[in-house]
């Protein structure tokens, strides 16, 4: 495995990171965390919200057969989570509550990497950012994130935190691809910040990994599932084809297109680490391939021209 160190943090953070979203085959995806772990993949992610709670649980039983000072952990909140009005968002309750929850589900005794799950224009960043530092002062928090923020957003909460004398955030979560290229206006802002970005689907939910075409759906797969396909962004035939030419490029090159679209990804020198979830053991070890690809101008220029 290769590391990097995580934004403005002496945090040293896997290239290759596991995301916990899906966990519903439990005793695979505790198989595929256990090969994560032994290739050397040192950053597991999940959320409040993720499958009510399980997947914190799950991710807890995998910790619990390892070392946990060898293993960074992060979790995050801000989406509702239950009846009440107080169960979402960034105030100091919903904060305090959800990292509570987190670490007893999680059976740790604290998170590597809290985030603030979406941006809350109901709560002043003054309430959330003073309430995270009381975490980190307790032991709770070791530090801290964003995920899905505008620039704007982000240079609030930043500049907020060092006028308050408070940690600063170390990392930012986006959907980063070959399809979604989002951070690319913010990129200016993230490096002068030193904000190390976690790029989340990766492979646009697959679709990259060059699995799906236009005539047939795996059953095993997502796309399979009406309910989920509904929620993969980047499902329509134009993008099919287009994923489908990318396979075919990566395939003449002896890469697999799913390592490929990782390693584009990773070029960008903003982007600390890229979230992995996988279903099967054998696209853990397609995705690592990312380890052996040397991403030269060359072949850059040739990948982003299919997706202009």
């Amino acid at each position: 495995m290769q590391y990097t160190k995580l934004g403005n943090s002496g945090l040293t953070i896997s290239l290759l990171s596991m995301g916990a979203m899906n966990t519903s085959s439990a005793g695979e995806k505790l198989k595929i965390f256990d090969c994560a772990y032994e290739s050397g993949v040192n950053y597991f992610d999940t959320a409040d919200v993720y499958e009510n709670g399980e997947s914190e649980i799950f991710l807890g039983k995998f910790l619990s057969s390892k070392e946990r000072s060898k293993l960074i952990i992060g979790s995050k909140a801000f989406f509702k989570k239950g009846d009440s009005v107080l169960e979402k968002g960034l105030s100091r309750k919903n904060i305090i509550h959800s990292v509570n929850t987190s670490l007893s589900r999680l059976n740790t005794d604290y998170l590597d990497i809290f985030y603030c799950h979406r941006y809350d224009d109901s709560t002043p960043a003054e309430e959330t950012i003073t309430t995270i530092q009381n975490l980190i002062n307790n032991g709770k928090i070791l530090y801290w994130g964003i995920s899905s923020f505008s620039a704007y957003q982000l240079c609030e909460f930043y500049f907020k935190a060092r006028e308050l004398g408070c940690d600063l955030p170390i990392a930012g979560q986006y959907a980063y691809n070959l399809f979604n290229d989002d951070i690319k206006n913010l990129k200016e802002t993230i490096s002068k910040l030193n904000i190390g970005i976690i790029g989340y689907y990766p492979l646009s939910q697959g679709i990259l990994s060059g699995k799906y075409n236009t005539k047939s759906i795996d059953r095993e797969s997502r796309a399979s599932n009406e309910f989920l396909k509904q929620k993969m962004w980047d499902f329509n035939e134009e993008k099919l084809n287009k994923a489908k030419e990318f396979s075919n490029l990566a395939k003449k090159l002896n890469y697999s297109p799913s390592a490929l679209a990782l390693k584009w990804c990773l070029s960008n020198s903003i982007v600390s680490s890229v979230l992995s979830d996988v279903s099967k053991i054998e696209q853990l070890v397609e995705n690592l391939g990312f380890l052996s690809i040397n991403m030269n101008q060359e072949l850059t220029t040739e990948i982003e021209s299919l997706f202009k």
